[in-house]
């Protein structure tokens, strides 16, 4: 469940309620997909009461949050994302108004609150005021190690992957993931989704190249489109998912880096960045592999590929 709160938004200036003179798209994206509820009440006109109780489901009277120099929500007051925690769910939150700050008690029952703000807005601006652009709100660093975040930037990849709905590229110098990677682009293509994986026709370690020929056999059965890149050799990281969403960082595509190094990568929502990166890529898409080209492969060649494939926990 995903809940988007936009603070100060008049339904007058929303496309899908009629607004004419201001454009919505995505907004309107959204209600194309869903259900609008053409007649939605507040309980109160204040933002940090109006989170109280539609986190809570209590009244401004019974939880006592009247506004932000108020006491903070009192413990017994059960909130949903206690609820979606205590039954097993992950759950996290990206705040940008600071009238939403942890210390007013909402940032209960959420594994990750990013409620950061710069210390330099705090002497600029009166504290109700201050907030940070959506450019800050949305890029999260992602580390992974093999001493905490176990996995972590591929369990990510893996939820992007699941996620997208149109489109998957994916550009990197070294291409041996396990087969959870393999098996989610491969589900991802079947299900219409345009998958791109670029690769360097040669890279800088010749055995990491031949372990990964033998590794995107599945990939193109599954109609995943596999191109290669020429010299310079490039050693880019980088993902992009359905034109708004890119990842990009030290990480490569294989399980050293998932697993045993020490690794930092970003996401970010942000349409215009996106498409530069996919503009970068698609000019790397310069010779694409085949399944019958593969088949080609003789038979020494083949050998040694599906050897150096054996060694994939350790490459």
């Amino acid at each position: 469940m995903i809940l988007i709160t936009i603070d100060t938004l008049r339904a007058d200036h929303v496309g899908s309620y009629g607004a004419q003179t201001v454009k919505t798209p995505t907004l309107d994206a959204l209600a194309n997909d869903g259900v609008v509820f053409e007649r939605a009440i507040s309980q109160v006109p204040l933002t940090w009461p109006s989170h109280a109780v539609i986190l809570t489901g209590t009244y401004p009277f019974q939880n006592g949050v009247q506004d932000f120099t108020g006491q903070p929500l009192a413990p017994q007051f059960r909130t949903i994302a206690q609820a979606f925690q205590q039954a097993g769910y992950a759950t996290g939150a990206v705040i940008s108004a600071f009238v939403l700050d942890r210390s007013w008690g909402l940032a209960r029952g959420f594994d990750s609150y990013d409620d950061a703000f710069a210390a330099k807005t705090f002497a600029t601006k009166q504290i109700g005021l201050v907030e940070r652009p959506a450019g800050e709100s949305v890029a999260r660093a992602v580390t992974s190690g093999p001493d905490q975040d176990l996995e972590k930037i591929e369990l990510m990849i893996l939820q992007a992957v699941g996620a997208a709905r149109a489109s998957v590229k994916v550009m990197t110098p070294y291409f041996l993931p396990d087969d959870r990677i393999i098996t989610v682009l491969a589900l991802a293509s079947m299900r219409g989704v345009e998958v791109d994986l670029i690769l360097p026709a040669s890279s800088n370690h010749p055995t990491l190249d031949w372990g990964a020929r033998a590794h995107i056999g599945p990939l193109l059965a599954a109609q995943c489109r596999v191109w290669t890149h020429s010299a310079p050799f490039d050693h880019s990281k980088l993902m992009t998912v359905d034109g708004k969403w890119c990842l990009v960082g030290s990480a490569n595509w294989d399980m050293r880096s998932f697993r045993l190094n020490f690794e930092l990568n970003v996401e970010v929502y942000h349409s215009a960045l996106v498409l530069q990166l996919e503009q970068f890529i698609t000019q790397k898409q310069e010779a694409r592999l085949s399944a019958e080209a593969l088949q080609k492969t003789s038979l020494p060649a083949m050998l040694r590929n599906n050897a150096a494939r054996l060694m994939l926990p350790y490459l």
